[in-house]
């Protein structure tokens, strides 16, 4: 019985294989007729992979991959069911059902080899994804996108070296994509620190400071353009250039508090940075400097902290080195005390 069902199957595959239509699959199945007889069992047995293919291909989002297939594969399912319905003859169901399995079939082998020779196009749309570009740039993404479709159609085609010339071109769009991004996430953080320093006038009030951070933001998006796979530099480059915008900002509303001052707001403004380097002596335990002149004051706390640092060195140091002694320590008496058990035992032995 079962190498009956295995003959059936396999002519029923061969005279299915035989034309490119689903039309003429069905006047094939047709014709088979008189020839060759299966049974209901055999029958619906093929049906129902058919079936389990369609949800297969569903799991894997094979419509993606093997988009031609899988329209000649809903294609051949309406005539199957059609046939169902129209109560059609056995054979001629079961090719038609065999058609079905076969388009299913190579949309899941299309899959596989668009996996494997478009590699790198689905690294770099995996890449973009991490990036979340879908969400930021969705048409653009959606783009890059349909252009692997149009890669997928021609491996379908069976025009590999047609959809990795393709690739290629894909490649360079998605790394355009990539730098885009790049840009408006780390460079975008940064543009926005400036532009807040900006708006509180650091161009005119902190002129210097400003135009400094503005290069070095200039400098932040030639390194995402040119060194885009460098995350790591380009983040830490990023959070540069926000301390640079930010110093900025600062800087400049310090400047226009200035150019507001009287002599006695002048004077209280003073005594509010000897308030600042007070703080610091303090906590260094330095003695009181506030009659020198501001440079001198911070020479001299710089001086202290110096010392204290050094200090805080040798405390570290010689406190490693007590640790190794305590080990040696430790590691001397245990041997003394296994040379002891050595002794004692060799004496019992002696008596």
């Amino acid at each position: 019985m079962i190498n009956h069902t295995i003959a059936i199957l396999c002519f029923l595959l061969l005279t299915a294989c035989a034309t490119n239509t689903i039309e003429d699959r069905e006047v094939i199945g047709h014709e088979v007729g008189p020839q060759t007889k299966i049974n209901m069992n055999e029958l619906q047995s093929i049906i129902d992979r058919a079936y389990e293919l369609k949800l297969e291909t569903e799991q894997q989002n094979i419509i993606f991959f093997s988009p031609n297939n899988m329209a000649q594969a809903d294609t051949a399912l309406n005539n199957l069911k059609n046939s169902i319905k129209g109560n059609r003859e056995n054979n001629e169901v079961a090719a038609l059902a065999l058609s079905v399995q076969e388009f299913y079939m190579k949309g899941l082998n299309n899959k596989v080899k668009v996996l494997d020779k478009l590699k790198l196009s689905f690294d770099g749309l995996a890449m973009l994804e991490k990036l979340n570009t879908q969400s930021i740039l969705n048409s653009e993404y959606l783009d890059i996108k349909e252009s692997l479709k149009k890669s997928f159609i021609l491996v379908e085609e069976n025009k590999v070296t047609i959809a990795i010339d393709q690739q290629n071109k894909t490649l360079i769009n998605i790394n355009k994509l990539e730098t885009k991004m790049l840009k408006i996430i780390y460079l975008g953080i940064a543009e926005k620190a400036l532009q807040k320093a900006k708006d509180t006038d650091a161009k005119d009030f902190a002129t210097d400071t400003y135009k400094a951070a503005e290069k070095y933001i200039e400098k932040l998006s030639l390194f995402i353009e040119t060194s885009p796979e460098q995350r790591d530099s380009i983040k830490e480059k990023s959070n540069s250039a926000v301390r640079f915008a930010i110093h900025a900002e600062n800087v400049a509303i310090a400047a226009k508090a200035i150019t507001r001052l009287t002599p006695k707001t002048a004077e209280e403004y003073i005594l509010f940075i000897e308030k600042l380097l007070s703080r610091i002596a303090i906590a260094l335990n330095s003695n009181d400097v506030s009659h020198l002149k501001l440079n001198s004051q911070s020479i001299s706390i710089t001086q202290t902290a110096e010392t204290v640092s050094k200090q805080a060195e040798t405390q570290i140091n010689i406190g490693i080195q007590i640790e190794a002694w305590s080990r040696e320590k430790l590691k001397l008496l245990n041997t003394i005390e296994i040379l002891k058990k050595q002794i004692n035992a060799n004496q019992d032995i002696e008596n």
